[in-house]
């Protein structure tokens, strides 16, 4: 893994078209050329992301919205907190 994950940072500069090219034969636009699932997982949150930032007179927070459409034909967002998991499950429907 490590040999293979070297080896790529030689060719980290490729744009994805030309990934996507090599890799895919043929290609669905309807769909992510390499993968259709994704699964994330962040191990904690940092005490910013949920207390928020303050900034002379300005300041930022975590604000949750709904997106409206599916980049992936399902994806799973789970992120540990103090708390426990937090996990977020989106599809394609």
């Amino acid at each position: 893994v490590r040999a293979t994950t070297v080896g790529a940072y030689d060719h980290q500069q490729v744009p994805f078209e030309k990934v996507v090219e090599r890799v895919v034969k043929t290609r669905d636009m309807g769909r992510s050329p390499l993968f259709q699932v994704l699964f994330n997982f962040v191990r904690e949150t940092h005490e910013g992301d949920t207390k928020g930032i303050s900034l002379e007179g300005l300041e930022l927070g975590r604000e949750n919205f709904e997106e409206g459409t599916s980049q992936f034909d399902l994806s799973f967002d789970i992120v540990r907190t103090a708390d426990g998991l937090s996990i977020s499950v989106e599809y394609c429907s």
